[in-house]
């Protein structure tokens, strides 16, 4: 986006209206220093960042995601975020092992 002719490369500038600002800050720490702290990360946040990774194809970090929410407890789930995650996961074809874990919680 900042080297093409978008928007972007021509303000310098990446708005990104739909993730916290805790979000934008764990994205930024894994960018540049290939960091997640899973432990602080709020179950909100994971799921903004799987969302965000594979909005700007960030595969690195959209793989970590995935791995990081197929490891968590189905007791680590809220119900609105595993619905939000299910809905997400199951338009996308790589994240099928995601989506049959939200579908096992949703049956739980």
């Amino acid at each position: 986006m900042l080297s093409s002719g978008f928007q972007e490369s021509q303000t310098g500038r990446i708005e990104m209206n739909d993730v916290s600002e805790e979000g934008v800050n764990a994205l930024l720490d894994f960018l540049y220093r290939k960091n997640l702290d899973e432990n602080k990360m709020s179950e909100e946040t994971t799921f903004e960042l799987l969302h965000t990774a594979h909005k700007y194809d960030i595969k690195s970090l959209e793989q970590e995601m995935v791995k990081l929410l197929n490891d968590k407890p189905q007791t680590w789930f809220t119900l609105t975020n595993v619905l939000s995650v299910y809905f997400f996961t199951v338009k996308v074809e790589e994240y099928q092992a995601l989506c049959n874990k939200m579908m096992v919680i949703l049956k739980r």
